[in-house]
């Protein structure tokens, strides 16, 4: 009969403006079966009458609304090679586009935002403990009295009575230590003599932990451990009962002054002989424009926390 490639050839002759009441595809089966009846007719002759209507296969039927006027007009359009517009459905030839890209492809991999986006949020940034923030309260701040030239000249002393001596003060302090180690199961604190002792005792109450006094040699009555330590003008001695501190012991070290830092780095090494859990340091004040850098005495690992900075 005849053969997929002639339907397509008809196909690809077809324009936009070719389609008419019947589709493409059945358009051009028609043709087909011209062209066969047409071949058959000149080599035998006429079809008897049954067979003079070339009959599409099963499923190719062309509408039964295209008359007779239709064909012949759809046939000779064909014959002459020239299609006329018509207004039914437009048949669109379309073509698949392969666009190269300019230059060489990256076979890098795309990142992964959902991860990078995790790594970001996820990421914990680690602080120095000696960096950590003092909380500068305005109210301490503005009680504390600072008395130039003393103990000698060009010196000003930070005097910590007037905030002991105020209850709004002393309140204010004892809820920012206590808010500083609430969580960090503090058993023990030690207090340097003597003003550490204030704060030392108010804190323990809160935290239900026990006071361990830091004193100057001939102070304390029974059995101690010394530590010695530099100072500017010779050297100094600080003591604790011996069984004060035990090796289960989470302990705080507290004083009112960070300036040089002399007296609370020799507690330090003295506490640290009891090989306590952990130690802690704190002070009311920390002196920062007098260029004295008391912190750089510690360990990087020390946890050192000041209520004022000054």
């Amino acid at each position: 009969m005849f053969h997929v490639k002639q339907i397509e050839d008809i196909l690809l002759s077809f324009s936009a403006e070719t389609a008419c009441n019947i589709t493409t595809y059945e358009r051009a089966s028609q043709m087909c079966f011209k062209q066969e009846n047409d071949k058959i007719h000149d080599e035998t002759g006429p079809y008897p009458n049954h067979l003079s209507t070339p009959r599409p296969p099963a499923g190719r039927h062309p509408p039964d609304s295209m008359t007779e006027a239709a064909k012949r007009g759809t046939d000779r359009r064909f014959a002459k090679g020239k299609l006329s517009p018509c207004k039914s459905l437009p048949f669109t030839r379309q073509k698949t586009v392969f666009c190269k890209p300019k230059g060489k492809l990256s076979e890098k991999p795309l990142p992964d935002l959902s991860t990078e986006q995790n790594k970001r949020n996820n990421k914990t940034k680690t602080i120095n403990p000696k960096q950590q923030k003092t909380m500068n309260n305005k109210t301490l701040l503005e009680n504390l009295r600072n008395i130039p030239d003393f103990p000698k000249k060009g010196v000003t002393f930070r005097d910590v009575t007037t905030l002991f001596s105020n209850p709004e003060c002393l309140q204010i302090m004892e809820d920012e230590l206590y808010d500083l180690y609430k969580d960090k199961g503090i058993t023990k604190i030690v207090g340097i003599e003597s003003r550490g002792f204030i704060m030392a005792s108010a804190l323990a109450v809160k935290l239900h932990a026990g006071v361990v006094l830091c004193r100057k040699p001939g102070k304390l009555p029974c059995e101690t451990v010394q530590e010695s330590y530099t100072k500017e003008y010779g050297t100094d001695t600080i003591e604790i009962h011996k069984d004060s501190i035990t090796g289960d012991d989470v302990v705080l070290l507290h004083d009112d002054l960070l300036a040089t830092g002399g007296t609370m780095k020799a507690a330090y090494d003295l506490v640290k002989k009891f090989n306590p859990k952990k130690v802690y340091v704190n002070f009311i004040i920390e002196l920062t424009r007098e260029g004295l850098n008391g912190r750089d005495n510690f360990d990087k690992d020390t946890e050192i926390t000041t209520l004022l900075e000054v």
